[in-house]
């Protein structure tokens, strides 16, 4: 097990949901002790017999603070699936994956500007079995969006190796270094548009890894990047197009239940302001 999973697991069984990107967050900035010595990585295998010091106190208090900065209650409306396991969303742009999982557990994450499919398990086992398919990469994951410029040719894939940023620790890159992971993303034109005399493309994305900014790197990384995107886009076309973040919509999810192993599929309508741009032609 991670060292992560384990000490969710032990907050949990003492009745204190704490989400593992607090966790992750509180590991790698102050670090816990495993057999004595200091781990910073929330991803170090670790058993139950490995003697785990942390400080319980310091987790809560600094996991309230962040609450209390980024709490926004989860609108009924949002949800378009509902179980005893999970349940899905639709998640609105400007609220981070966290903030909608509450006491829950999340199963993946989108970026906070990113709208769409959002999974999220009732239990630390339901998100265990769900994050199997991620890792096996059996979900099929259809993203909607619209990118500056006509995307050439109409289908077809882009690859690179993806790594953090060696000049902006914001920003992920297409890499050679050694620890960069592999990443495809396969897409598929829409239509092509104008928009105030600006070439736009509405662009179908099926990414088959699940990469930090994976799409948002591949597609600037073409010379197409997704219009509003305040990191890998252009300042002056975003206003141009009034876009306050990326629009990539996560439109479809397809997945297995943790359960019955049954195909379920789960869609969630375009925001308002992608609609919006679509019409302004």
């Amino acid at each position: 097990m991670r060292l992560d999973q384990l000490i969710v697991a032990r907050l949990t069984a003492e009745q204190k949901n704490i989400s593992r990107a607090h966790i992750q967050r509180h590991i790698k900035a102050k670090g816990v002790l495993v057999n004595g010595k200091k781990h910073k990585k929330p991803h170090a295998p670790v058993n139950e017999t490995d003697v785990i010091e942390y400080d319980q106190k310091a987790i809560l208090g600094d996991y309230i603070d962040y609450k209390k900065e980024d709490v926004h209650e989860l609108d009924k409306s949002w949800i378009i699936h509902d179980e005893k396991d999970f349940f899905v969303i639709n998640k609105p742009p400007f609220i981070t994956s966290e903030a909608c999982s509450g006491e829950n557990f999340l199963v993946h994450r989108l970026d906070k500007g990113t709208s769409g499919v959002l999974v999220i398990a009732r239990s630390l086992q339901a998100q265990n079995e769900l994050q199997k398919q991620w890792k096996n990469r059996t979900v099929k994951k259809f993203y909607q969006a619209i990118v500056s410029g006509h995307l050439s040719p109409l289908k077809g894939a882009i690859e690179g190796a993806l790594y953090r940023s060696q000049t902006n620790r914001k920003k992920m890159a297409i890499s050679k270094h050694p620890k960069a992971r592999e990443a495809r993303t396969e897409y598929e034109v829409i239509r092509y548009f104008m928009h105030n005399q600006m070439p736009v493309s509405h662009v179908l994305f099926m990414p088959l890894t699940g990469r930090t900014h994976q799409i948002r790197v591949h597609s600037a990384t073409l010379g197409f990047p997704i219009v509003g995107d305040p990191i890998y886009g252009h300042e002056d076309m975003n206003e141009k197009f009034g876009a306050r973040h990326q629009i990539l919509h996560s439109q479809k999810l397809v997945i297995a239940h943790p359960q019955t192993k049954k195909e379920l599929s789960f869609e969630a309508p375009l925001p308002d302001d992608f609609v919006r741009l679509l019409e302004a032609e």
